[in-house]
């Protein structure tokens, strides 16, 4: 009984080492199935961007309001009645101001009169 019950545990170990291994052990279907979501999820993404471009493209081919749309904002095309107007967005640079040099400003001196109020 005793051979039969150690043959027995001797099997359920090496049963275990295989199921835990990483040669299509557990491990490798937990990293797999992870693999798995992302990649459904990342053909979802896919497919949603995949409709915008579809819509995009009937309203390209129905009508005028998309391609002056597209004409307005990615070439800049303005009508002929319009002015087009862009505005510069200047950055901070890290280079600091000169300072003043006091030596070349010029000395302002104060009118020692006073200003009188002129009374109606």
């Amino acid at each position: 009984m005793r051979i039969l019950l150690t043959i027995l545990a001797v099997l359920v170990f090496l049963s275990l080492t295989r199921l835990l291994s990483s040669d299509g052990g557990l491990g490798e279907y937990l990293s797999l199935t992870t693999r798995v979501s992302e990649l459904k999820q990342s053909n979802q993404q896919k497919s949603d961007q995949n409709q915008l471009l579809a819509e995009e493209v009937r309203d390209l081919q129905a009508g005028q309001q998309a391609i002056e749309t597209i004409a307005r904002q990615q070439l800049g095309m303005v009508a002929q009645d319009e002015v087009f107007i862009k505005f510069l967005e200047i950055k901070p640079s890290n280079i600091p101001a000169p300072q003043p040099n006091e030596a070349a400003m010029p000395v302002v001196i104060e009118n020692p009169l006073p200003i009188n109020k002129i009374e109606p």
